[in-house]
């Protein structure tokens, strides 16, 4: 885990940035930066999840205790570069053994897949568990089935999470409540596989959806994904962004409903995903996506902005 953290400074001119009270946003210097600190803010998240008392009603007679139970954590997994850097230092701790093994169980979702075979090498199942490298039972991994058709796989892991998973009701209809939903963003602003120019980010009715994304999209496949209630009900979204590529993106996500109304090319599916959020919304992004969106170098906006940690310095003096 990262310690004595360091600062990144940041700077612009614009006085947009305006984050709900629920977001905390990093910067982080480099992407190597924004994964250890990904990784450290999952493991402290997942940590203090798992210390909290659970109880099974498992005693017997009317006078018994309950008997203490482990917490079940659901935790769900995107795919990127970064990501896949965040799951193989899972891999190399002692984290999950340690912790996990003893206070929790943890079970592994999908927040989207790519609807190819397993060892094809566009698979997300297959990045995850390669990056993973066997440090995790195989029943923890809750898999899609990508053999199936796409909207037949995408009922039957709505059907599964809805089984094993504690639900709310959001807008009439009853979602899963992850404990961690991990998401990335695309240049066009598409997170999950919610991709712009689609049905798929308006979809409010079920829990899992199809979805076949534009031809600029690469690669262009049919995925399965979780719909906006669903990541608008996680107890912890984490979204992750490297790259200077997805600037605009990010300076819509961040922008005041007076900036965005100015810029409406700002607009992306990834601000009103996370602007219906009701949990904590965990932002960290590198200085080559922030750079320009802040008021003032190495200052923060507001109580809610860290303008950088990384774990990069372990160590340095101080």
């Amino acid at each position: 885990m990262s310690s004595n953290p360091s600062r990144c400074s940041v700077s612009g001119q614009a006085a947009f940035v305006d984050l709900p009270a629920n977001w905390k946003l990093r910067v982080l210097p480099t992407a190597d930066d924004l994964a250890a600190e990904s990784t450290y803010l999952i493991e402290t998240i997942t940590c203090d999840l798992a210390r909290r008392p659970s109880t099974a009603d498992s005693a017997t007679g009317d006078d018994a205790a309950p008997v203490p139970s482990l917490r079940k954590l659901h935790l769900a997994l995107s795919g990127g570069s970064t990501p896949k850097k965040i799951y193989e230092s899972f891999a190399r701790t002692y984290f999950f053994k340690q912790v996990l093994d003893k206070k929790a169980e943890l079970n592994l979702w999908y927040g989207d897949v790519r609807m190819v075979p397993d060892a094809h090498a566009d698979s997300n199942a297959r990045m995850v568990t390669t990056a993973l490298d066997g440090s995790f039972p195989d029943n923890v991994i809750h898999a899609v089935d990508v053999a199936a058709p796409a909207a037949e796989a995408a009922a039957k892991y709505a059907a599964q999470m809805l089984e094993l998973m504690p639900t709310t009701d959001v807008g009439g209809v009853a979602v899963p409540v992850f404990d961690i939903l991990l998401l990335g963003m695309g240049p066009d602003g598409h997170t999950a596989s919610l991709f712009p120019g689609t049905d798929a980010p308006a979809a409010r009715d079920a829990v899992c959806v199809t979805c076949m994304p534009g031809p600029d999209v690469k690669p262009r496949v049919e995925r399965v994904t979780v719909t906006a209630p669903v990541i608008e009900a996680a107890k912890h979204v984490v979204l992750i962004a490297a790259g200077a590529e997805k600037k605009e993106a990010f300076r819509g996500l961040v922008a005041s409903d007076a900036a965005l109304a100015e810029h409406k090319e700002w607009l992306r599916p990834v601000i009103r995903l996370l602007r219906g959020c009701k949990g904590a919304v965990h932002l960290l992004v590198d200085k080559a996506i922030a750079e320009g969106c802040f008021r003032s170098k190495c200052h923060p906006v507001d109580n809610n902005v860290i303008e950088a940690t990384t774990g990069a310095d372990n160590g340095a003096a101080a």
